[in-house]
């Protein structure tokens, strides 16, 4: 009888950890379920062209992924979507506000995916518009990529003829346009040409000097190299000679950025106490060191020891902060700490607090947690970003 009661027992508990099992499986398979491409791809250009185009501060940092998502839909074969998002992409920038030196490149972008589409006169506009507003932000000593990238696909469906009338539309900046132009010849091979065109552009350059030293070609020059001490600290961090390094660093003063580089290796050796120690009375840098160490423990998932190393300077325990803890700890895989942390923040900071977890979700490969977490996310911009992290692991 006993013996039947204990094998009972066993096979009831067998039963139960299968169940287990099971429902941990298809939990896990749910959470790491990526989402289908079409649905991504409708739900990201929904709220992308959602956005308060009247409002600050949407652009910069979503241009990029709005050209991903058009370059999607030209992929899919469906231009007209895709310059949906593009003529929304051009109205956001327009109304960001000043005449920064990003505009002229997202104009040079959108009209190279027109070009890509066949829309030759569009691309053609566009490009005029950013040479005659904007080419003096496009130095060649700063970013004359965007204009050369645009050169190089306009060489693909134009002669060279047509795109020297093209440079020729920036006016006093023509030289720029035209150097441009030239480097858009060596991509293509044409070295010849390109070499032919540098030389005109440098007796042009010559001929006529301007006042304006940030307008000559200047060549890229190769950083300063390191003073000696740098480089043998260097070498006492790369060599995990700790103490080494901090006999090196202790006569240089408290606000160097290496005393920085120094406090990560001590977190990397897994020192975090010892880094506390080190630079409890090193100000302004152990307030930078002890905001380390608590996305250190964060990322560990000790909140609670996160917080202990806040304490002691209340002007960090600030909900900026917070929202680094919460994103330190999903970067560690500690998704309910860093979840139950930002749902606690107040209403500015919730929002960014759910988009960096949502991320790392991403970055960890849990694309179904990542998903439904936008549900909770605002605003649109927001919520923009990690659908398109989403779609970007979704397209390979």
């Amino acid at each position: 009888m006993r013996r039947i009661n204990r094998r009972i027992v066993i096979l009831t508990l067998l039963s139960i950890a299968g169940v287990v099992a099971v429902a941990w499986w298809l939990l896990e398979t749910q959470n790491r379920r990526m989402p289908a491409l079409q649905v991504l791809l409708e739900e990201a250009t929904q709220e992308f062209l959602a956005i308060d185009e009247s409002r600050p501060g949407v652009i910069p940092h979503d241009t990029v992924d709005a050209l991903f998502l058009a370059d999607v839909w030209i992929r899919q074969g469906q231009p007209e979507r895709a310059k949906a998002v593009l003529q929304k992409l051009l109205r956001v920038a327009k109304n960001f506000g000043c005449r920064c030196h990003s505009q002229p490149a997202v104009r040079l972008e959108v009209a190279q995916r027109y070009l890509r589409m066949g829309d030759v006169a569009s691309a053609e506009a566009l490009a005029t518009d950013a040479l005659r507003d904007s080419v003096s932000f496009l130095m060649l000593s700063d970013q004359p990529e965007p204009l050369a990238a645009f050169f190089h696909q306009y060489l693909k469906v134009k002669s060279l003829a047509e795109a020297r009338r093209l440079a020729e539309q920036a006016d006093e900046f023509t030289e720029v346009a035209l150097s441009a132009l030239a480097d858009a010849l060596m991509l293509e091979g044409r070295m010849d040409e390109a070499r032919s065109l540098k030389r005109e552009v440098q007796r042009r350059l010559t001929a006529a000097p301007s006042d304006d030293s940030a307008l000559m070609l200047q060549p890229r020059t190769p950083p300063p190299p390191m003073p000696p001490p740098a480089n043998l600290l260097d070498y006492y961090l790369q060599a995990g000679d700790i103490e080494a390094a901090i006999r090196l660093l202790s006569s240089m003063p408290a606000h160097d950025s290496r005393w920085l580089a120094l406090a990560e290796k001590l977190l990397e050796a897994g020192k975090p106490e010892r880094a506390l120690e080190l630079f409890a009375n090193r100000r302004p840098v152990g307030d930078q060191v002890r905001l380390l160490v608590a996305k250190h423990y964060a990322k560990q998932g000790q909140l609670a020891n996160a917080m202990a190393a806040l304490e002691r300077i209340p002007t960090l325990k600030n909900e900026y902060t917070l929202v680094e803890i919460a994103s330190a700890a999903a970067e560690g895989g500690h998704f309910r700490h860093a979840l139950a942390l930002a749902r606690e923040l107040p209403e500015s900071t919730r929002d960014p607090a759910l988009q960096q977890v949502a991320l790392q979700m991403v970055k960890h490969g849990y694309y179904g947690s990542a998903y439904r977490l936008t549900r909770e996310i605002e605003p649109e911009e927001s919520r923009f970003g990690v659908l398109i992290a989403l779609l970007r692991k979704a397209v390979g």
